[in-house]
């Protein structure tokens, strides 16, 4: 059912989680029922007339493990969350364009974790959450990063991710809803289970998904994605390479819908590797034909979005994925995404509210005067931050002086 009456007047109050260690804080109208969104998306609204935009968890530029936020907004405008291990991690998030949940669904939800019920589907994780769901509506957001290439396997720069990730899925993924995003829960993959003391993780993919070009998902793609980022193919830089060649003796398909990894030892990043957002499941029909290249300009992926026109250097338009394989997602019936570099151009278009939601805010290339003075100008623009769950260190070499000297690293 698709709704498309028009709430109340009272501004909307939104609540962004970011999860993003450059992506500190964001800027969101609060007065969306005023703005040139469709009926369907202004019904977004909670009881209270608070309508809730869940920005999850991604992974951001230059990590191995991070946290996300944008996935849920671009995603399945759902909650989308993904977790790294050296890095933050950033999602396009999940935005809940909000359906119905009766309050015994979420009683009977509450008891159980919430991979069990992202097994049962959107609508019984939002439900015990306390949300609403309904479905329609176009969500514009802005990013300030020129996207060079879409081949998320070759980089760690967050604008690319922003505006890839929609389209992709990965295994499984972190709950949007565990603030240190330590839940895993499924993805591509609806069950998994550890073996031979920890060593091997066996994962049961979904039957039936289909790559927005209509061929079939299989488990080949996922032992190819794999193997891919482990032992990229000459003249292919993967970043996070090293990790998984850390962790994974080898791969195996035993038959389309099973994927068996065989771990060096038991670790306890086995499993969140496969979470990590930059670690999205790519279609092997279409990389295996250049494996450095290929995906550097197409992007067809599994995810609830797809391109609904080829991307320009300023915008990026996608679509609802009708064949998508999770039950009731997406919310979202479009969205957009505009490339906005020139800090006083996006300031522009968030005041004239051609875009409603800006991730980190200032953006690195914006004065921090000119992020205040824009807040100040429209009593309606919230920000809003959070803080992120990372890890930083510091590698000395310990091969060459001063570093090879204890006494010096002691110092």
């Amino acid at each position: 059912m698709r709704l498309h009456a028009t709430p109340p007047a009272p501004a909307l109050t939104f609540r962004v989680t970011a999860r993003q260690h450059f992506c500190v804080s964001s800027m969101l109208y609060q007065d969306l029922d005023k703005a040139p969104l469709s009926a369907a998306f202004r019904a977004l609204q909670r009881p209270a007339n608070q309508g809730t935009l869940w920005a999850a968890r991604h992974s951001c530029p230059g990590c191995t493990g991070s946290l996300t936020m944008l996935r849920h907004l671009t995603r399945e405008g759902t909650h989308m969350t993904s977790m790294r291990f050296c890095r933050p991690q950033w999602w396009v998030g999940l935005l809940l364009a909000m359906g119905l949940c009766l309050p015994v669904m979420a009683q009977q939800a509450a008891k159980k974790s919430d991979a069990e019920l992202a097994r049962e589907g959107a609508l019984a994780l939002a439900a015990a959450h306390g949300e609403k769901p309904r479905y329609g509506g176009k969500f514009l957001s802005v990013g300030n990063e020129e996207i060079p290439f879409y081949d998320l396997h070759q980089t760690s720069l967050g604008g690319i991710y922003a505006a890839v990730a929609p389209i992709y899925n990965n295994l499984v993924r972190t709950s949007p809803y565990d603030p240190m995003a330590t839940e895993v829960i499924p993805e591509l993959a609806h069950s998994w289970e550890f073996s031979d003391s920890g060593k091997v993780l066996t994962f049961h993919l979904h039957k039936g998904v289909k790559w927005h070009d209509g061929m079939p998902f299989s488990s080949a793609d996922v032992k190819y994605t794999i193997e891919r980022i482990m032992q990229p193919p000459q003249g292919m830089v993967s970043p996070r390479g090293p990790v998984f060649a850390a962790i994974i003796e080898r791969v195996e398909a035993p038959n389309p819908d099973t994927v068996v990894i065989h771990g060096k030892g038991p670790s306890g990043l086995l499993l969140p590797l496969f979470a990590n957002g930059w670690n999205a499941i790519i279609p092997k029909h279409i990389a295996e034909k250049d494996p450095v290249s290929a995906l550097k300009t197409t992007a067809i992926g599994t995810g609830p979005f797809r391109l609904k026109e080829p991307p320009t250097t300023s915008l990026w338009k996608y679509e609802r994925n009708k064949e998508y394989f999770k039950k009731d997602l997406p919310f979202l019936d479009e969205m957009e995404l505009h490339i906005i570099t020139d800090p006083q151009a996006l300031v522009a278009a968030i005041l004239s509210k051609r875009v409603f939601w800006s991730d980190s805010f200032p953006h690195p290339n914006m004065d921090r005067d000119l992020s205040k003075s824009t807040a100040q100008q429209n009593p309606n623009l919230v920000r809003s931050s959070s803080p992120i769950l990372g890890i930083q260190h510091l590698t000395l070499q310990t091969e060459k002086p001063p570093f090879d000297d204890l006494r010096v690293r002691q110092a």
